[in-house]
């Protein structure tokens, strides 16, 4: 396995190559009567054997984490042969969750009890756990353990070599990095350039993170998110780089698309994929997403911005794409409370 320097190092080179904020989530008015209705229409969907609109129900961080296919195989195999009928809704609450997938915790969590018959005879008394997406409406999560999404993702693997995740999910990076994109567009990107990475969470799901703080006291560019005692690739990487003289996010996005036909990167590597070059067209930073390719990993996913014109560049790449938007959203928050201070 190539090792994090040497990774952080290609990471980098392709780059040049080529009191507290409130999330967009939080603001959102917490409705419980509708959190309700809307685990009622999902058992709805479940009855009606509809799996691509119950995926389109799921929250965003679940669609990075588990794709289309997947699910409707979970469903065709495991649960839809059973007849499911509509739930009775019992109770909503309110809670702080963690979801056991990634581990980040979302502290408006609507907790529905229901019961839900079956045409074999059984019944099940259950709770699903729903979570406002950045339009407010609730969505839902597949999978209660790492182990299970892992098992049913390999049991329901495609032949050939995995499609892009917004190929693999039919839903655009805009709205699967919706809460990061509102994220960064809501904190003045002075905010960002000011405090870099001193603005990047501790922790972030199951993950701490490695300072990689120079000893020469030069300010460091990158940041990893590694499982505690894991020594293997980090789940995350964040960076906060001064592009070369001339550069732009606006010349790295051009280099990249140029890069995807006439790739001359390192030996035992492919050109990236999935550029979508402007995810929010009225921001004041250039928002881009694409996947790069690693030989330990295969492609991985990059959420990267910067102000449009300067030499700065903002970026999140790493496997544990599911985990993006809330780091990005604590980054957001973190860097504009700095800023202020």
């Amino acid at each position: 396995m190539r090792s994090r320097t040497a990774f952080l190092s290609l990471l980098v080179a392709l780059f040049v190559l080529l009191p507290s904020a409130p999330s967009a989530v939080q603001a959102q008015t917490v409705d419980l009567p509708a959190a309700s209705a809307a685990a009622h229409h999902l058992s709805v969907l479940e009855s009606q054997s509809s799996w691509d609109a119950l995926y389109d129900q799921l929250h965003p961080d679940s669609q990075l984490t588990v794709d289309r296919a997947t699910v409707a195989y979970w469903y065709e195999t495991y649960f839809g042969i059973n007849g499911p009928q509509p739930a009775g809704i019992t109770s909503v609450s309110l809670k702080s969750w963690t979801w056991p997938v990634t581990g980040r915790t979302y502290p408006q969590t609507a907790e529905v009890a229901y019961t839900q018959d079956f045409d074999n005879g059984s019944t099940v008394q259950d709770v699903v756990r729903l979570v406002q997406a950045t339009d407010g409406s609730w969505r839902w999560f597949f999978g209660r353990s790492p182990e299970f999404v892992q098992q049913i993702s390999q049991e329901a693997a495609q032949p050939g070599p995995p499609a892009s995740i917004p190929d693999r999910t039919g839903i655009g990076p805009q709205s699967l990095f919706a809460e990061a994109i509102a994220a960064i567009d809501s904190v003045p990107t002075a905010c960002f350039v000011s405090t870099g990475l001193d603005s990047v969470p501790p922790s972030i799901g199951f993950d701490s993170m490695s300072s990689q703080h120079s000893t020469s006291g030069v300010r460091p560019e990158s940041v990893s998110f590694l499982s505690p005692g894991s020594g293997g690739f980090p789940d995350l990487i964040v960076n906060a780089l001064t592009l070369q003289p001339g550069e732009t996010p606006e010349s790295v996005v051009r280099k990249i698309d140029a890069s995807r036909v006439d790739w001359d990167g390192p030996p035992y590597t492919l050109p990236p994929r999935a550029l979508y070059s402007d995810l929010s067209p009225t921001s004041a930073s250039l928002i881009f997403y694409y996947e790069e390719y690693n030989e330990a990993t295969g492609y991985l996913p990059v959420l990267a911005w910067g102000p449009h014109g300067t030499n700065k560049l903002f970026t999140v790449v790493g496997p544990a794409a599911g985990l993006i938007n809330g780091l990005v959203a604590e980054w957001s928050a973190n860097a504009e409370s700095s800023c202020q201070a």
